[in-house]
């Protein structure tokens, strides 16, 4: 992508950042719902259904679809250009601090999903270890 694109895309986020009365919601919105950190770390752009963000976090979402920074139907939103992730600083740095938390997060996925598919078998629940995970990262869980 070109710099002048790049620049954009890091200037305007960064605009949008210090207008946000509690910047917790957009580090909420990105980890939560936009983003996802595989366990060798890449990462990538996800689509959310809309159903799935909370109505506190509507509005920022509006700031970055007029921006064009994202995308957005009537079911759905994402970023629009993975530029916005390489290029934002703020971002990495909050990727970089949950690491730990999205990459278990992204495995626990994958349990339920397991879990589900067995007709939700008890031998299928979480055990051990990721009992144990899951449990120290309760209050980002939810």
């Amino acid at each position: 992508m070109a710099k002048p694109h790049r620049e954009y895309h890091q200037s305007t986020s960064r605009k949008i950042y210090k207008n946000i009365k509690d910047p917790k919601l957009l580090k909420e919105l990105f980890l939560n719902h936009l983003i996802q950190l595989s366990s060798d770390e890449s990462i990538a752009k996800i689509s959310a259904r809309i159903e799935d963000i909370p109505n506190r976090l509507y509005p920022i979402v509006e700031q970055f679809v007029s921006k064009r920074l994202f995308i957005k139907d009537d079911n759905s939103v994402e970023i629009a250009h993975e530029a916005l992730i390489s290029s934002w600083d703020r971002l990495l740095w909050w990727i970089d601090e949950e690491k730990e938390f999205l990459i278990f997060r992204n495995h626990l996925e994958l349990l339920y999903r397991e879990w589900r598919e067995s007709n939700k078998d008890e031998r299928a629940l979480l055990k051990d270890l990721n009992l144990e995970k899951a449990l120290s990262f309760k209050d980002k869980l939810t």
